[in-house]
């Protein structure tokens, strides 16, 4: 039995992030055009080639495949594994469907759609085994048991399964791992970084890395502290070090940490700054963290080791808003976040969102002041979406306003983000002016003399310039594109 990992190709749709496997992926006219390799899918297939139980990953849309290629590199008896959401699932169950009618493997979905409505999930003709939860250990232990013969998978947490026609749902999520057991990824299993397009990497030689899992925030619009339990895991920063080492030996010249909260353990942040000059790990990276988690020695530190960019949730410049969905920050936060980065010399990202619950225009208006004066380097915005597995989401169900299961099909993928979804049920902003504020906001910030002079004035390279234009382009597309 060979395992073979597979992200579905997206014809006539933008690209797809996967590569969160709690499930808050953008999809349809995502601005900039961002692109991640799935490194958490070579994490598996890695865990389990350490088992000695073959593996391989198949990233179509990095590849430019097509079903049939795909069917060219499965076998029967091949077990084929795909990360779902909610938004994804009406793409990725119909594409198992055919891939198992094919070439007759067994199916397996891991992620937030299998984890946060395991019933659809595994009621799906298509779906022969769930993973609920952190899937590493859930996913090796499947492997084992067919690989060696046996059928009954039940004893494995957070695998789910039908048995004689009948749906037999896991009792309890996959065994969380402890991270500094999990082996490197083997990136040599992915496609070449340079088929992923990121705007705001400096290197296409780039590669992503996680060392933390989970956030302690309790942001209602986030299904991180459902799929994770509302708690931080780190690695220790020695693990940390290490896989940078082989990165660095790999001829990767960026990484893009993943993780959501990257500055959250103080002196793990320090001990990194410090010892990534001393060991000579010279490459360059870029990080997420919330605004009340970095501040001017944090900063200053960062930019010494090698950080170029922080990301940083604003959501909103309306602290009632804020309070609202439990972000947990003030305004002044905001601000002081991004006047440390600033003052270090990091460029930083901002992103923010519209059709919060219980936004007003006048709430819209406090997040562009805001925005104006905490001057990003880059900022996103998005269209809040009710996500299953989030607070926002619980709400709307609990209340009977959102009375499918199925939730999002594959019409709403075209526009998710960018168009309004459930909104009409909690903004207090009409969702026929939510994609206009989005263009506003977008056309105010990128197309004005003074950014576009800023972002010439800064490139240092022609790839950066190709980079850059390619952004430009899509950023016009979008905010010219009419409804």
């Amino acid at each position: 039995m060979r395992a073979v990992f597979v992200n579905p190709p997206l014809p006539g749709l933008g690209g797809l992030v996967r590569d969160l496997i709690y499930g808050c992926w953008c999809g349809g006219r995502r601005v900039g055009g961002i692109e991640f390799p799935p490194v958490p899918l070579a994490l598996m297939a890695t865990l389990l080639r350490r088992d000695g139980i073959p593996a391989a990953i198949v990233d179509a849309p990095a590849e430019g495949l097509s079903e049939s290629d795909i069917v060219s590199r499965i076998s029967p008896g091949d077990l084929l594994l795909c990360v779902s959401s909610p938004l994804s699932a009406e793409i990725d169950v119909p594409f198992l469907e055919r891939m198992r009618s094919r070439s007759g493997v067994r199916t397996v979905l891991l992620g937030a759609f299998p984890t946060f409505r395991p019933a659809d999930a595994l009621a799906r003709d298509a779906v022969d085994y769930i993973v609920r939860g952190e899937p590493e250990l859930a996913v090796a232990g499947l492997c084992r048991t067919l690989a060696a013969g046996e059928k009954d998978s039940g004893n494995i947490p957070g695998v789910g399964r039908k048995e004689d026609g009948e749906v037999v749902l896991p009792e309890t999520v996959g065994v969380p791992p402890d991270l500094d057991s999990l082996p490197f990824p083997d990136r040599k299993l992915l496609p070449d970084s340079r088929r992923y397009f990121n705007p705001v990497v400096r290197h296409r030689r780039f590669t992503t890395m996680f060392t933390s899992r989970g956030c302690f925030g309790r942001c209602t619009f986030c299904s991180s502290p459902g799929f994770f339990g509302g708690t931080v895991r780190y690695r220790s920063a020695e693990s940390v070090l290490s896989e940078l080492c082989a990165v660095r030996d790999e001829g990767y010249r960026e990484v893009f940490f993943r993780d959501e909260l990257f500055t959250g353990d103080r002196r793990r942040l320090f001990t990194l700054c410090s010892e990534i000059p001393r060991r000579g790990i010279r490459v360059g990276w870029v990080c997420s963290t919330r605004v009340d988690r970095i501040d001017e020695d944090a900063a200053m530190a960062m930019k010494a080791a090698g950080c170029h960019l922080v990301r940083m949730g604003v959501e909103s410049g309306s602290q009632p808003v804020l309070d609202r969905i439990r972000k947990g920050i003030t305004v002044a936060d905001t601000v002081a976040a991004f006047a440390a980065c600033r003052k270090a010399g990091l460029s930083t990202h901002a992103h923010t969102m519209v059709g919060l619950p219980g936004e007003t225009a006048a709430d819209f208006g406090e997040t562009i002041r805001l925005v104006r004066e905490i001057r990003p380097t880059y900022l996103t915005m998005s269209i809040c979406t009710p996500f299953p597995g989030t607070a926002l989401y619980r709400e709307l169900e609990r209340t009977g306003e959102i009375p499918s299961s199925s939730y999002l099909g594959r019409n709403a993928l075209h526009g998710l983000y960018s168009a309004p979804v459930h909104n009409h049920l909690f903004s207090g902003i009409p969702s026929a002016e939510l994609e206009r504020c989005l263009k506003t906001a977008y056309r105010e910030f990128y197309l004005n003399w003074g950014y576009v002079g800023r972002q010439l004035l800064s490139i240092g390279s022609p790839g950066e310039l190709f980079r850059k234009a390619r952004t430009a382009a899509r950023i016009v597309a979008m905010v010219s594109a009419r409804g």
